[in-house]
């Protein structure tokens, strides 16, 4: 063989097949969509390691507070929605902005409220402390807390509760509203993680947070009616309900007190979820059902130490 068909024959096996060119491409495409994949799965992960930091920080310094103050000091988890606070009837619902979970910090006010006139029902007053602003989690992650209220014991699983999401209410409730409520965890003077107000005498009374301070009855005499803020389109609901169920961003409804919490990407949830959770059923077995939901397998929970009311996240 010359040294020029040599050249030749070497030139021509340095050139790429069609096949070749497919193969690599082939390859860097999975290698992209693998790395897609990857970086999303990190900043799903990053959004519930931040909203663990923040939650697990602001029960943290309400408990500092609750010990420098000697006083009652509630953290509560409530869904936020981009409204006028003086729109209490008919808040604007903007597709466009999409709602989070606020951490707010409260203290106990002394003040009792009649709820229910037939069964003389009482709810305690906690308002905002000043200085104290509003944690607001990353959009799309909410926190759940186990349900042990005496109302749901009927129920064999009754699993988490949770905030609601706001299009859902809007449009006449059609996700089931059972579940959807404002959670809180209460310290003591002490520190302690309390399951109810010291010297409480009753298993119907509550609490809640005057998060604005503007009656719905247009007084402030504490009557039944006071917390009822309520928009066209919501839940359809009456009597005792209204003060549990929170349908409403401005709702200041009763606060259920937890002994632990459960950070979750409620927008995974979503993704996941096969039924529209109109029913009972479908929620509790997609999203709130002890062993079944998606908060309870894939949250990220936070306990208190039972001596000391420590997080321990």
């Amino acid at each position: 063989m010359t040294a020029s068909r040599r050249v030749g024959w070497i030139r021509a096996r340095t050139a790429f097949t069609l096949i070749e060119l497919l193969a690599v491409m082939g390859i860097l495409i999975l290698l992209a969509v693998l790395t897609v994949a990857g970086v999303g799965r990190i900043a799903d992960d990053a959004r519930i390691s931040t909203a663990v930091n923040r939650v697990s920080a602001a029960l943290g310094n309400a408990r500092a507070l609750a010990i420098r103050e000697n006083e009652l000091v509630l953290v509560v988890f409530r869904g936020s929605w981009p409204v006028d606070s003086t729109q209490i009837v008919s808040p604007p619902l903007n597709p466009g902005e999409e709602q989070v979970t606020e951490i707010v910090t409260a203290r106990y006010s002394g003040v009792t409220e009649v709820i229910d006139q037939t069964y003389r029902d009482l709810s305690q007053r906690f308002v905002p402390i000043a200085g104290v602003a509003p944690v607001r989690l990353p959009a799309g992650i909410k926190v759940g807390g186990p349900n042990y209220e005496w109302e749901d014991s009927q129920y064999d699983s009754p699993g988490y509760y949770t905030q609601p999401d706001f299009k859902a209410s809007a449009n006449g409730c059609s996700e089931y509203p059972e579940y959807y409520r404002l959670i809180g965890v209460l310290f003591g003077p002490d520190g302690r993680r309390l399951v109810r107000l010291p010297g409480g005498t009753s298993s119907r009374e509550k609490i809640f947070v005057d998060f604005n301070g503007i009656d719905a009855d247009g007084d402030s005499d504490g009557s039944y009616g006071d917390r009822a803020y309520r928009f066209p389109g919501g839940c359809s609901l009456s009597g005792f309900a209204l003060y549990h169920v929170c349908d409403h961003p401005l709702d200041e409804t009763n606060v259920f007190l937890v002994p632990s919490l459960m950070v979750y990407d409620d927008d995974a949830a979503r993704e996941l979820r096969v039924t529209s959770w109109s029913s009972r059923a479908d929620i509790e077995q997609e999203l709130v059902g002890r062993g079944t939901g998606f908060i309870e397998q894939y949250g990220q929970r936070i306990d208190f130490n039972p001596s000391t009311g420590v997080v321990q996240p």
